[in-house]
């Protein structure tokens, strides 16, 4: 029986990862007042039954989980306790979700090469997993909205999407634009070209992009 992950944070960490005490990778969810802002932080408020990788040997199955993009770290709950592990602790977290659309399937990965205002420690959506991974990051940033009658300051939780390619061990901002990702994946150019035109592949459509992609890796 695997032991729960709060028992492997708390007794077995410290020999794995000298480098941080287990008491702070892994903190209590704050319960205290907070500010009052619309929208949220997390990519689902509701918590998931994920897989969690601390590393690519330490894995735990079915764990109650929840992604707060704004600060990068994961909420869990297990064995009935509910806590918070610090970003960069987590290196992947894998879920599927059912929704009216059918079941959609998540990969959160984090230790990627910092690029533009992201850290290692950001979590991305891996979109396509390979020699060309695409990518999508997915970031909640506190914006202030002044009323302009009355004065009050309201605090709002904006979402914005960008995605990206990883090859050959650099991050490059995807553009949705046919001639830049065709030249991406210009080595196996005869097979891409009849699979786009099979597929009739909108090159402004990213789910369509993520599948050219995740073709391509497979050649």
């Amino acid at each position: 029986m695997r032991p729960p992950i709060v028992f492997f944070l708390l007794c077995l960490v410290p020999a794995l990862y000298s480098g941080m005490p287990a008491n702070r990778a892994i903190v209590p969810i704050f319960s205290g007042n907070r500010p009052v802002f619309s929208g949220s932080p997390y990519f689902d408020e509701n918590y998931k039954y994920a897989d969690i990788f601390l590393s690519k040997t330490r894995k735990f199955t079915s764990v109650k989980t929840r992604i707060d993009l704004e600060t990068q770290s994961v909420q869990f709950i297990s064995e009935g306790v509910e806590g918070m592990l610090q970003p960069g602790w987590v290196k992947e977290v894998s879920y599927a979700d059912t929704t009216s659309d059918g079941i959609l399937f998540y990969k959160f990965r984090t230790g990627y090469p910092p690029f533009e205002n992201k850290t290692a420690q950001q979590f991305y959506i891996v979109m396509a997993d390979g020699n060309c991974s695409m990518l999508r990051a997915v970031e909640k940033r506190v914006i202030n909205r002044k009323n302009a009658i009355t004065g009050d300051v309201v605090k709002d939780y904006e979402t914005y999407d960008n995605f990206y390619l990883f090859v050959k061990g650099e991050m490059k901002r995807l553009k949705r634009d046919r001639e830049y990702i065709m030249a991406e994946l210009a080595d196996r150019k005869v097979q891409v070209d009849e699979f786009v035109d099979k597929n009739r592949i909108n090159f402004r459509n990213t789910d369509q992009v993520a599948k050219l992609i995740n073709y391509y890796n497979t050649l």
